[in-house]
Protein backbone atom coordinates (compact mmCIF):
# COMPACT_ATOMS: atom_id res chain seq x y z
CA UNK A 1 0.00 0.00 0.00
CA UNK A 2 1.13 3.74 -0.79
CA UNK A 3 1.29 5.28 2.44
CA UNK A 4 4.08 6.29 5.43
CA UNK A 5 5.31 3.44 8.15
CA UNK A 6 3.85 3.49 11.34
CA UNK A 7 6.66 4.96 12.83
CA UNK A 8 6.50 7.85 10.37
CA UNK A 9 2.47 8.24 11.56
CA UNK A 10 3.48 8.05 14.98
CA UNK A 11 6.40 10.86 14.99
CA UNK A 12 3.48 13.33 13.08
CA UNK A 13 0.66 12.55 15.77
CA UNK A 14 -1.28 8.56 15.17
CA UNK A 15 -3.16 7.76 18.11
CA UNK A 16 -1.32 6.01 19.97
CA UNK A 17 -2.98 5.60 24.08
CA UNK A 18 0.24 5.18 25.72
CA UNK A 19 1.62 8.52 24.43
CA UNK A 20 -1.52 10.10 25.41
CA UNK A 21 -2.33 8.70 28.75
CA UNK A 22 1.68 8.13 30.05
CA UNK A 23 3.46 11.37 28.27
CA UNK A 24 0.54 13.66 28.09
CA UNK A 25 0.00 14.28 24.56
CA UNK A 26 -3.36 15.66 24.34
CA UNK A 27 -2.72 16.92 21.18
CA UNK A 28 -2.80 13.00 19.66
CA UNK A 29 -6.98 13.35 20.02
CA UNK A 30 -6.99 15.93 17.64
CA UNK A 31 -4.05 15.40 14.93
CA UNK A 32 -5.22 11.76 13.86
CA UNK A 33 -8.14 13.66 12.12
CA UNK A 34 -5.52 14.80 9.84
CA UNK A 35 -3.15 11.87 8.94
CA UNK A 36 -4.16 9.25 6.94
CA UNK A 37 -2.74 5.75 6.39
CA UNK A 38 -2.25 5.63 2.38
CA UNK A 39 -2.94 6.92 -0.61
CA UNK A 40 -6.42 5.36 -1.06
CA UNK A 41 -7.29 6.23 2.79
CA UNK A 42 -6.68 9.98 2.02
CA UNK A 43 -8.35 9.75 -1.65
CA UNK A 44 -11.81 8.19 -0.39
CA UNK A 45 -12.11 10.60 2.70
CA UNK A 46 -11.43 13.42 0.29
CA UNK A 47 -14.16 11.77 -1.48
CA UNK A 48 -16.44 11.68 1.26
CA UNK A 49 -15.51 14.68 2.72
CA UNK A 50 -16.32 16.32 -0.61
CA UNK A 51 -19.67 15.02 -1.50
CA UNK A 52 -21.06 14.78 2.10
CA UNK A 53 -19.34 18.19 3.54
CA UNK A 54 -20.17 20.07 0.74
CA UNK A 55 -23.87 18.76 1.00
CA UNK A 56 -24.14 19.51 5.18
CA UNK A 57 -22.24 22.62 4.46
CA UNK A 58 -25.10 23.76 2.12
CA UNK A 59 -27.52 22.96 4.82
CA UNK A 60 -26.17 24.46 7.99
CA UNK A 61 -23.02 26.82 7.00
CA UNK A 62 -19.45 26.44 7.56
CA UNK A 63 -19.14 26.56 11.65
CA UNK A 64 -21.99 24.06 12.51
CA UNK A 65 -20.29 21.80 9.50
CA UNK A 66 -16.79 22.08 11.21
CA UNK A 67 -18.48 21.19 14.72
CA UNK A 68 -20.47 18.36 13.04
CA UNK A 69 -16.66 17.18 11.67
CA UNK A 70 -14.38 18.08 14.47
CA UNK A 71 -16.36 16.67 17.34
CA UNK A 72 -16.91 12.97 16.42
CA UNK A 73 -13.94 12.70 14.58
CA UNK A 74 -11.92 13.32 18.53
CA UNK A 75 -14.82 11.68 19.97
CA UNK A 76 -14.07 8.45 17.40
CA UNK A 77 -10.34 9.62 18.75
CA UNK A 78 -11.27 9.25 22.55
CA UNK A 79 -13.06 5.75 22.26
CA UNK A 80 -10.67 4.30 20.14
CA UNK A 81 -8.25 5.36 22.97
CA UNK A 82 -10.06 3.29 25.22
CA UNK A 83 -11.58 0.65 23.94
CA UNK A 84 -7.81 -0.01 21.16
CA UNK A 85 -5.49 1.09 23.21
CA UNK A 86 -2.71 -1.30 21.40
CA UNK A 87 -3.30 -0.32 18.00
CA UNK A 88 -2.05 3.20 16.74
CA UNK A 89 -5.29 4.76 14.45
CA UNK A 90 -4.92 7.73 12.00
CA UNK A 91 -7.94 9.02 9.58
CA UNK A 92 -10.99 10.94 9.36
CA UNK A 93 -13.33 8.41 9.61
CA UNK A 94 -15.02 10.13 13.24
CA UNK A 95 -15.83 12.98 11.57
CA UNK A 96 -17.31 11.67 8.42
CA UNK A 97 -19.38 9.49 10.45
CA UNK A 98 -20.71 13.07 12.16
CA UNK A 99 -21.54 14.41 8.77
CA UNK A 100 -23.25 11.21 7.54
CA UNK A 101 -24.87 11.74 11.01
CA UNK A 102 -26.31 15.21 10.35
CA UNK A 103 -27.75 14.35 7.28
CA UNK A 104 -29.53 11.44 8.33
CA UNK A 105 -31.03 13.46 11.32
CA UNK A 106 -31.86 16.81 8.75
CA UNK A 107 -33.33 14.03 6.64
CA UNK A 108 -35.32 12.14 9.06
CA UNK A 109 -36.63 15.44 10.85
CA UNK A 110 -37.75 16.97 7.30
CA UNK A 111 -39.62 13.87 5.94
CA UNK A 112 -41.71 13.68 9.82
CA UNK A 113 -42.12 17.70 9.28
CA UNK A 114 -43.82 17.26 5.81
CA UNK A 115 -45.34 13.73 6.46
CA UNK A 116 -47.43 15.09 9.83
CA UNK A 117 -48.43 18.43 7.93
Amino acid sequence: MIGPSAETLLRLGAKDSYLIVVQEEVWRLVSPMVLHAGLIHFVLNMLALWFVGRAVENMHGFFPTVVFFVVPAVGGTVLSAIFLPEYITVGASGGIFGLIGACISVSSFLNKSFSSG
